[in-house]
């Protein structure tokens, strides 16, 4: 008789194969303790190591699925994971299926484009650079429409296009506002 976590030995192979190398794919037997099979090891874990479960585990899995929840790696890495209760015909717990997501790089990657995103101060309107420039005022004014309505331009409805050519029409008394030109852009 096979063991009953065999058949998911290539669901853990197809899911670190597609992710490789930031996905190891582990399977835990809830029976003997001991991990089973892990796909694309990172965490320097093998078949036949312990699972580090704490007794009594087994009656705690009410859910299929737990997660997602952070992890460190042995490295001190950060990790991504969740895990997918594996039951028996019967509903029994049998078995865990742990996918850990080495986020690390892309955790890199967001600082990065976070770093580019940010304003560090926002200029003061008040520069020769932006005085009184009714096409700032207009952005604005689009600007924080879109924010308060979380759409973009493409996605207004006709009711919201309606309201923000109302905004529009009122930006044109603001102060930093002047009339819109008539002649062609300088």
């Amino acid at each position: 008789m096979s063991h009953p976590l065999t058949p998911f030995v290539p669901v853990c192979d197809a899911v670190a194969t597609l992710f490789s190398p930031h996905v190891e794919a582990v399977l835990h037997d809830l029976e003997t303790g001991l991990i089973f099979h892990i796909a694309n090891a990172f965490s320097r874990r093998r078949p036949g190591d312990s699972s580090l479960n704490e007794a009594g585990l087994v009656s705690t899995l009410d859910e299929d699925v737990i997660g997602p929840y952070g992890k460190s790696n042995w490295d001190g890495r950060r990790l991504k994971a969740i895990t997918s209760v594996l039951r028996d015909a019967a509903g029994k717990p049998v078995g865990l299926l742990c996918i850990n997501h080495d986020i690390e790089a892309f955790a890199g990657i967001f600082d990065q484009l976070k770093s580019m995103m940010d304003i560090a101060a926002p200029m003061p309107k008040t520069t020769a650079l932006m005085a009184e420039d009714w096409r700032e005022a207009v952005n604005s004014v689009i600007g924080e429409f879109l924010t308060t309505h979380r759409t973009s331009l493409a996605g207004l409805t006709s009711t919201e296009m309606d309201g923000l050519l109302a905004l529009l029409g009122n930006a044109a008394s603001l102060p930093s506002a002047r009339p819109f030109p008539m002649s062609p852009r300088s």
